[in-house]
């Protein structure tokens, strides 16, 4: 659903960009609508097609190389028909037809097979794909991967897709969202066949990504002497690689406060972070804060859940690696936006290069204040920010900063004096808030998004902070 902006919490003032004469404070426009919302459209991205791995009721051990998983009778069938030797494989929960789709997970698993000598091998893969999102196109919240079943030559295959936003974000929050025009790539690949990725993000896949692997220590019953730091921790693998390597004076050691296992996981109180160095006789191990992430996520990735610390093999030694779950592929789609142009509820004199001006009104070069303390005295204001046009204004002159020439403005404050005298100061804070309520400012390139737009009131040249906002359309 999108809401009206006239349902927005607003300050009105009163001056259109138009440059309608209004009074100064306390009274404004609505604002203003500089650039509708994008909506993108839903296109369907293909990958591989798969074999399938039906359930079968009294399979032969010899086409079930992995205990509990698929019977690839079939699939044997398959790779001897064809010459391969090598197929990825669906391992199908229950029995599928041509027309379903089915989702990766809930009972449905991806296998690499092999056929090898006559004897077939499998091995189980982690949630991966091959499908290739365009870049400029978006992932979709609940629209993750799903197998298209599919009959193509008397052969039951699963073909990859996924939904996906191209071009800006969905007109709602959420689906169904029904895919139009041709598949992205336009026909699917043959079984096996990886489809050409073009200009596209990696992969839609969900993989681990690992840190440093850090030396791991822990009681030990049975540990030499020699190994024990801190009188309770066995540093076995660290001490010994510093015996090996003459030249490294130190390194980092987690340290286990009771014996663990491969593949458990480490939370803070689990461990003590130490440093482990040499002494005149033997190593000691003094404790150090180094924890943080050491994880790089690659390129088209992003983290989800929360990192842990993990007990990892590696040959006969245990040792304490930094672990979290990434998901790969396109972006989340964001939430389309309109931009409006607000207004502050202030406004502030403008100052300008006249050439009829009172000697004592000139405080800041040649820019006349005249009409800025008639201004502060009509208002009993000691102190008020006045703005120095770079050009002369007139009624919806915009004056933004990096923008062309003429365009600009400088700040300054003007203060009364005691003696009633006059004085301008450099100043580079402003008190002018720009507010809408459910939005945020917009952070663009574009050097009109925020700024001052000009107006007249009565004989003073005014200005009213404007800034774009950013409103999402739900």
């Amino acid at each position: 659903m999108r809401y009206p902006v006239a349902g927005l919490l607003i300050t009105m003032l009163g001056a259109t960009a138009c440059g309608t004469s209004v009074q100064a404070q306390g009274y404004g426009a609505p604002p203003k609508l500089v650039r509708p919302a994008q909506f993108g459209e839903a296109r369907e991205i293909l990958g591989s097609a798969h074999l399938i791995a039906q359930p079968v009721a009294n399979c032969h051990q010899s086409h079930r190389p992995i205990a509990g998983g698929p019977c690839l009778q079939t699939t044997e069938v398959w790779l001897k028909k064809t010459g391969q030797s090598r197929v990825r494989v669906l391992s199908a929960a229950y029995q599928v037809a041509a027309g379903d789709r089915v989702g990766a997970g809930n009972g449905y698993a991806l296998y690499e097979v092999a056929l090898e000598d006559g004897k077939l091998t499998a091995e189980a893969l982690p949630y991966t794909s091959d499908v290739f999102v365009p870049r400029g196109c978006y992932r979709l919240n609940g629209e993750d991967i799903v197998y298209r079943i599919e009959q193509r030559d008397g052969v039951v295959v699963a073909q990859e897709s996924q939904t996906v936003m191209c071009g800006g974000g969905p007109e709602q929050p959420r689906g169904p969202y029904i895919p139009v025009g041709q598949t992205i790539p336009a026909a699917p690949s043959s079984i096996g066949v990886v489809p050409p990725a073009g200009d596209s993000y990696r992969r839609t896949e969900f993989i681990r990504v690992q840190g440093t692997w850090r030396f791991l220590a822990m009681p030990e019953a049975d540990c030499d002497k020699g190994y024990i730091v801190r009188k309770v921790y066995c540093a076995r693998t660290g001490i010994q690689r510093l015996q090996a390597n003459a030249a490294e004076k130190e390194l980092d050691l987690i340290a286990a406060v009771r014996p663990v296992a491969e593949g458990e996981l480490l939370s803070d109180k689990d461990i003590e972070q130490l440093v482990l160095k040499r002494q005149s006789k033997g190593f000691k191990a003094d404790k150090r804060w180094f924890k943080k992430s050491l994880l790089t996520i690659p390129r088209d990735c992003a983290a989800y859940g929360n990192d842990g610390v993990y007990v990892r093999r590696h040959e006969a030694e245990l040792y304490a690696v930094e672990e979290v779950n990434a998901r790969c592929g396109a972006p989340l789609a964001p939430v389309p936006a309109d931009i409006y142009e607000a207004y502050a509820e202030v406004a502030v004199p403008v100052a300008m290069v006249i050439r009829d001006c009172p000697p004592a009104t000139r405080l800041w070069g040649e820019y006349c204040f005249r009409d800025a303390i008639d201004y502060m005295q009509a208002y009993g204001y000691r102190e008020q920010t006045v703005l120095l046009a770079s050009r002369h204004v007139y009624d919806g002159d915009y004056m933004y900063t990096n923008g062309p020439y003429g365009s600009g403005y400088q700040r300054v404050t003007v203060r009364r004096l005691e003696d009633g005298s006059y004085k301008a100061d450099s100043s580079y804070s402003s008190n002018e808030t720009v507010y809408l309520n459910r939005c945020q400012t917009y952070y663009g390139n574009e050097p009109e998004r925020e700024g001052y737009v000009v107006y007249r009131y009565r004989r003073q040249v005014m200005a009213v902070a404007y800034q774009w906002q950013s409103c999402p359309v739900y």
